[in-house]
């Protein structure tokens, strides 16, 4: 964390008018299960004090590395993560106040817990619910809003391996031999997504497919 804030405080000193996103991603692998997982809870408590607000302020540990002097209130950070299955908890929360398809509650008016998708379940995550997940009060405390970004389609998938700016297509291309590109077709591209989200692994299973085939094709480019 000191690494990270020294790293913004530089960036900041350049620009006096910048501002500087800090980016946590995969925040959930810090969840812990609070009955043993005392690691977890340290990682996070030790983000509390960067998030308090104000000037975060690290001495010198007299190994010649300099003090920090951060600025937080011209930072701003994001907390990254799938945090797979926090659906499950957010039905266990509504399952105490939101009826079910069963018995006269079946009759009523309005969505059930029943009818519920994993998506919109999603969407009704709240801090209580990432509490129950393994983050601490504290931390989610000083986190403003809960964003749910959903899942990539075939589509937008696709994209990343071909059409979007620092796609696979174009990024496997700046490896090929002056004169040569790398060409990934329509169809292929569709066929590579779609296979990607049917893995779970989004992206890193493009790569995975890709990487072999493009960089075996582009060896013997002439």
């Amino acid at each position: 964390i000191c690494d990270l804030a020294k790293e913004a405080q530089d960036i900041l000193k350049c620009e006096e008018e910048r501002q500087v996103a800090i980016v946590f991603d995969e925040f959930d692998k810090l969840s812990f299960d609070r009955r043993d997982d005392l690691r977890s809870s340290n990682a996070q408590r030790d983000l509390l004090k960067l998030l308090d607000g104000g000037t975060y302020f690290h001495p010198s540990n007299g190994d010649g590395s300099s003090e920090v002097r951060l600025d937080t209130n011209r930072c701003f950070f994001l907390f990254l993560g799938a945090f797979a299955d926090i659906e499950d908890v957010v039905r266990r929360r509504l399952s105490k106040t939101m009826p079910s398809t069963i018995g006269f509650a079946s009759a009523m008016s309005g969505p059930t817990l029943d009818s519920l998708t994993e998506k919109e379940l999603r969407k009704l995550a709240s801090h209580e619910d990432f509490h129950e997940y393994g983050l601490m009060r504290e931390l989610l405390g000083r986190m403003s809003s809960i964003i749910h970004v959903p899942a990539l389609s075939v589509t937008d998938m696709a994209s990343v391996v071909k059409g979007c700016t620092n796609c696979f297509e174009q990024r496997f291309s700046s490896l090929a031999p002056e004169g040569a590109k790398a060409v990934i077709e329509e169809d292929a591209a569709v066929e590579i997504a779609r296979r990607a989200i049917e893995s779970g692994l989004g992206a890193r299973q493009i790569e995975t497919t890709l990487a072999p085939l493009v960089l075996r094709r582009l060896a013997g480019a002439p």
